[in-house]
């Protein structure tokens, strides 16, 4: 890390990118809000703002998918030819190469005394 600030640079990829996406997201949008309404069960009371946050949670899902599935597979490297071997690429290790957040304070339980501790202030 250094002290100095650099920012991201935007190159054409990256705007592309962007304008796919930003495009996507409103296309998604109006077609939500123009068709929702037509096929909703009869009967069913939806007025305009109901609609309008079924379609921001909805697209808010979509693309939290959709983030979550560029990790991954960004990591594959395609230009090789062919797919990794099954459990050559782990996406974040296993759970007992992790470290505690927190200290863990295992120094009472051992159960030496058979079960019969006393509380602190019962000494």
């Amino acid at each position: 890390m250094s002290v100095a600030y650099h920012p991201v640079g935007w190159t054409r990829s990256k705007i592309v990118y962007d304008a796919v996406l930003l495009a996507g997201v409103a296309i998604y949008l109006l077609c939500f809000l123009r068709f929702a309404p037509r096929v909703r069960a009869p009967g069913t009371l939806l007025d305009d703002q109901s609609l309008a946050i079924k379609a921001y949670g909805s697209c808010a899902f979509i693309l939290l998918s959709l983030v979550l599935m560029i990790g991954p597979l960004a990591r594959l490297d395609l230009a090789a030819g062919e797919f990794p071997q099954a459990r050559q690429l782990l996406a974040l290790g296993t759970l007992g190469d992790q470290h505690a957040a927190v200290r863990i304070d295992q120094g009472d339980g051992d159960d030496q005394d058979g079960g019969n501790r006393r509380l602190a202030h019962e000494r």
